[in-house]
């Protein structure tokens, strides 16, 4: 056997589907007397990690952080990439 031929036939490669990122755009309503504000959720980030963000960007108690995140989960039914 000839090694150089044998080692082509010993390596396969087979391509993986890159996974699909989804961006979701969902209005929150601070009640403040001020129009909703966006929260940009990607799904290849969890939301729990999103949430918390959103909230330091604006300078909020992260006491509502649960709320976000299970509206987040409730508004984009779940969806995440698998793996993450």
């Amino acid at each position: 056997m000839d090694p150089q031929q044998d080692s082509e036939n010993v390596f396969h490669f087979q391509a993986r589907p890159k996974p699909t990122t989804k961006t979701f755009t969902l209005k929150v309503d601070l009640h403040d007397g001020k129009p909703p504000q966006d929260l940009v959720y990607r799904n290849d980030e969890s939301p729990n990690t999103t949430a918390r963000k959103w909230l330091e960007v604006r300078g909020l108690d992260h006491a509502y952080i649960n709320a976000l995140r299970s509206m987040i989960y409730e508004q984009t039914g779940g969806q995440k990439i698998q793996g993450l």
